[in-house]
């Protein structure tokens, strides 16, 4: 079992920890942070979070030994159009292959239309993650648009953002059946 808790100032250095290289960094949060990746970085998030949960919310997935195997963020929540962002969702590298991303993004899910009363869900992928952009897909994620080669890569190549998204009833439809 997978639960999503409040990302804390202690998660900070497994997080940094997580991301390995440039190429990583990029995956994960496109151009938001530098590398090398630093504590410094993500506790000026943190502290954004804190102060504007609409902004961002930041959690941490626990498995059932309550070890942490997973990120997901929440941003750009929009109350008013009833909108929200999944963003920076990663796995921990040892804990791939469980099926652990998925569940991250179905308990968000849950936040946002069930908590944040959302109408539509939004997130980018880049275009060369094809295993997330399956798992979203198999989700019921919708693939909008495509952004081509809108990214440097830290290697020099450029890679396309795929846009994604979903809307609440939708979901409702496909977890109600």
């Amino acid at each position: 079992m997978i639960r999503l808790i409040p990302f804390a100032p202690g998660d900070i250095p497994r997080l940094v920890g997580w991301i390995p290289d440039a190429t990583a960094l990029m995956l994960w949060a496109g151009p938001r942070y530098a590398w090398p990746l630093t504590e410094a970085q993500i506790e000026r998030e943190r502290t954004r979070a804190d102060a504007n949960p609409d902004a961002l919310r930041m959690y941490v997935a626990r498995d059932e030994n309550n070890q942490p195997v997973g990120h997901i963020e929440i941003g750009d929540v929009d109350r008013i159009h009833g909108l929200a962002h999944l963003q920076r969702i990663m796995v921990a590298p040892t804990a791939h292959g469980r099926g652990i991303g998925r569940t991250m993004v179905e308990q968000t899910l849950r936040i946002c239309f069930d908590e944040l009363k959302s109408h539509r869900v939004e997130l980018v992928a880049l275009e060369n993650n094809s295993r997330a952009i399956a798992t979203y897909a198999k989700l019921g994620f919708v693939r909008e648009g495509l952004a081509p080669e809108a990214r440097l890569m830290p290697d020099g190549t450029r890679v396309g953002r795929v846009y994604m998204g979903l809307l609440a009833r939708d979901w409702r439809a496909r977890n109600t059946a």
